[in-house]
């Protein structure tokens, strides 16, 4: 039960990992591959029992290569694409400069997840091996990890929180987009059970003007004023983040019933109520040592209000 639980963890920062690699690629920053290189040296060190350095460090933009481990003859190149052009320029670039007389076994690690490989072979003159299986992945590393001992998958983990609880990863991420991502995150691992109560079609306008009347006006211009600030970071969290209809299943499911509690406790004012709902995620944001924007988290719950995943009927 212990490993499943550390695998469990190991998972999420992993996925967290992938989302901001992603996101900062999206929009042209390319430091978080940088930064990964010394990151990754650890992770692979506890992995495989290495002990790989970061080249760059001993010489500036070393050629073809970013990570090394001579006495084990292993290397990586670590990269956020596995176009099958990029990888053999790499290949083509560690040959001519007679890498493989040091290293025996070159791998490029894919700091997302890789696109299905190549039907054809990659072209390599050189007298080195490289086949397709020496293209890894997250998945990859996950699959690896599943296969160690406990203690070994809990220095996995406790590597992963020393690094990707602090700013590491997060300096290029704006507030409102990592509030986001961790506010989508808490939401889709909720496992609690969907109410009978509740079988309401979504029917925004009905909601907003009828059932609510006498908070429509401010409910309306609150709608108007937040979605043009945080939909299109929305829109982006979840298109390069993904968002499978389980997520949206266990996010229904919570808002649902929290704030149908909420808004009893509330006497039927959704004002009052959003503001409890607002403060709880914030809350719990908070106590997990996250920095927040609490109108990101107010606006995903507005926009979670238009989609009928609030305050059902």
């Amino acid at each position: 039960m212990k490993s499943h639980e550390y695998i469990t963890q190991i998972t999420n920062y992993l996925e967290r990992l992938i989302t901001l690699v992603r996101l900062n690629n999206s929009v042209g920053l390319t430091d978080i591959n940088s930064a990964s290189e010394d990151f990754f040296a650890g992770l692979l060190n506890i992995i495989y029992g290495t002990a790989l350095k970061n080249l760059n460090i001993e010489k500036s933009d070393f050629p073809a290569i970013d990570l090394g481990d001579k006495e084990e003859g292993l290397c990586f190149q670590v990269t956020s694409t596995n176009a099958k052009q990029k990888i053999e320029k790499t290949i083509s670039k560690f040959g001519k400069h007679g890498l493989f007389t040091q290293y025996s076994k070159l791998k490029i690690l894919v700091i997302v997840l890789k696109k299905a490989a190549p039907r054809t072979a990659y072209k390599n003159k050189f007298d080195f091996a490289f086949t397709k299986e020496d293209v890894v992945d997250m998945a990859d590393l996950l699959k690896q990890i599943m296969t160690l001992d406990i203690e070994k998958q809990r220095s996995v983990l406790e590597y992963l929180q020393s690094h990707l609880d602090s700013n590491t990863y997060h300096s290029n991420i704006s507030n409102e987009t990592q509030t986001l991502i961790d506010l989508i995150d808490y939401l889709s691992s909720n496992k609690s059970l969907p109410s009978s109560e509740f079988a309401e079609e979504p029917d925004p306008e009905r909601k907003i003007r009828h059932r609510f009347s006498e908070h429509s006006k401010l409910l309306e211009d609150e709608i108007k004023r937040l979605i043009p600030m945080y939909a299109k970071a929305k829109a982006e969290v979840l298109n390069i983040r993904g968002y499978t209809l389980i997520d949206s299943e266990h996010i229904k499911i919570y808002l649902q019933n929290e704030s149908s509690l909420i808004l009893s406790e509330c006497n039927n004012n959704p004002q009052e109520a959003l503001q409890k709902l607002t403060e709880k995620l914030s809350d719990i944001l908070s106590k997990s040592g996250k920095k927040y924007d609490s109108m990101a988290i107010r606006f995903f719950i507005i926009d979670e209000l238009v989609r009928c995943n609030v305050f059902p009927n």
